[in-house]
């Protein structure tokens, strides 16, 4: 018994539920039954909250036996009856926990009355009441705009329809066009959403998809959905994820998420973000023309700092993540230096927000972090001895800080110009490749061929004949923008420029 649906249902109630389910029994209205039955079945539940509350897993007292004395102590007993008096409880508990459910749904209810008096004609002097109650809370208290809130308004206006079709005169049909509209919005968007989600997934599986993306992006193309910007968001986002969108759009789609993410659930919102963020990293590393480059930087750090800094999408209980610290101090100094992104600027904006977030970072190594961070700034700023210094007082766990940390030391022993100490450094870090760890931490193959690729290119600048020797210099510059995964390709392509 201890097993049963009927024992996991009551051990998942709260003690405020437990109150309201023996409330509910009580009720007549609810529960209909002859009264010694609703009395056995009241004695059943206070039996179970007793036996139950004492947390044991193996609750011996739980016994149909045991039970069944408590229930009925002059009969012998019966299998099937006990059966069917857990059969009982359990059904009673579930229609409960559905009312529970619903009850929470405040929308739902006041929609459900609306169609109810919209159905009944001499009700009907309560339906524009109602409507209007809805209606203004609509326009007061909607934070998320999502597919489910056009099947909300798709729900109202039927009623609506409903409603106006058994009126003496019909003046027009501009309520039963905008029933159709809300559905088409609701059916689009969900669409769109779920596409999304399954063409993620088909890239990593090999199912057949049932889904005609295609026809549901020519749908949702149409003019008269362009002032509904969920609706153009999800259609950019499946745009990326099939590989189709066109990077011409990228300042409106950010824009969009800027401006209307915050109107999604936070764990949609939280997926939309990181397809936008993963577009726009590949994008990065991938385009070899610098002003485009430029660009999805820029856009880059508008998605961060606009959309999933202000809007919290990426602090975890108030904290960001170590890595999001980095790749945030990462984008700040590689930013464009025209314009009002200065030296200086860049320099300032950095070091204000790692001072900010100083105490901020998730996890036990806040300090290690920290200081991964600030050798980066000084790298930046040139200090390449402090750099090295910084970098050498710190341990760290996180595979991405390592490896970062590693190429920093390296990028700056060759600032240094110190041959020794570079040569070191590379063949150490190559060694750790080979090896597939490194301080203890595991590297995978795709973050190996990422950094081995660095290292493999460094060496070639490194050799005697690419110095001032334009061919070879172009051929290397070539490879190393055709090379899709390469760690630091921005700053191998400048020490390249520097030789000419």
């Amino acid at each position: 018994m201890n097993k049963s649906k009927l024992v996991q249902l009551v051990k998942h109630l709260s003690p405020i539920q437990k109150d309201r389910f023996l409330k509910y029994l009580n009720s007549p209205y609810f529960v209909s039954s002859y009264e010694e039955a609703q009395h056995r079945t009241i004695s059943f539940t206070k039996y179970l909250y007793h036996e139950i509350a004492t947390d044991n897993e193996d609750i011996a007292s739980l016994q149909k036996m045991n039970v069944w004395k408590i229930l009925f102590p002059t009969k012998p007993y019966n299998d099937t009856r006990m059966r069917q008096e857990m059969t009982s409880l359990t059904k009673e508990l579930e229609k409960f926990l559905g009312i529970e459910y619903m009850q929470r749904d405040g929308e739902a209810i006041d929609v459900a009355l609306l169609e109810y008096y919209a159905s009944h004609q001499h009700l009907h002097p309560f339906f524009k009441g109602t409507l209007n109650k809805i209606q203004r809370q609509l326009e007061a208290d909607v934070t998320y705009k999502s597919s489910a809130f056009y099947f909300h308004l798709f729900k109202i206006q039927r009623a609506v329809s409903s409603f106006d079709s058994l009126q003496p005169i019909l003046e027009d049909h501009i309520n039963l066009q905008k029933t159709i509209f809300s559905l088409d919005l609701y059916y689009l968007i969900s669409k769109l959403e779920y596409a999304c989600l399954w063409v993620n997934y088909h890239q990593t599986s090999q199912t057949k998809s049932l889904i005609e993306e295609s026809l549901i992006l020519e749908i949702s193309e149409s003019q008269a959905y362009d002032e509904y910007p969920i609706l153009k968001i999800y259609r950019y986002t499946l745009l990326i994820l099939k590989g189709q969108f066109e990077a011409q759009n990228i300042n409106e789609y950010i824009e969009l998420l800027k401006n209307h993410l915050h109107e999604f659930y936070p764990k949609d919102a939280k997926t939309l973000f990181t397809y936008a963020y993963n577009y726009l990293i590949v994008s990065i590393n991938q385009t070899s023309n610098e002003q485009m480059g430029n660009q999805f930087r820029e856009r880059l750090y508008e998605l961060y700092i606009e959309v999933g800094l202000r809007q919290n999408i990426l602090y975890v209980d108030g904290k960001l993540l170590p890595n999001d610290l980095k790749n945030i101090i990462t984008l700040i100094l590689s930013l464009p230096e025209q314009g009002e992104w200065s030296m200086k600027r860049k320099t300032q904006t950095a070091s204000r927000f790692l001072q900010k977030h100083q105490h901020l970072i998730l996890g036990t190594e806040q300090e290690a972090y920290y200081d991964y961070n600030l050798a980066h700034l000084q790298f930046y700023q040139e200090e390449y001895l402090q750099s090295i210094q910084t970098i050498s007082s710190i341990q760290l766990s996180n595979i991405d800080y390592i490896l970062a940390a590693r190429r920093l030391k390296i990028k700056a022993y060759y600032e240094l110009d110190t041959i020794d100490e570079l040569e070191r450094e590379i063949n150490s870090f190559r060694t750790a490749m080979y090896r597939n760890s490194i301080e203890g931490a595991e590297i995978t193959e795709r973050v190996k061929s990422y950094n081995m690729q660095f290292i493999k290119l460094l060496k070639r600048i490194l050799h005697p004949k690419t110095f001032k020797n334009n061919t070879r210099i172009q051929k290397l510059m070539d490879e190393i923008q055709e090379t899709k995964l390469i760690a630091d390709r921005k700053w191998l392509i400048e020490k390249l420029e520097l030789m000419r």
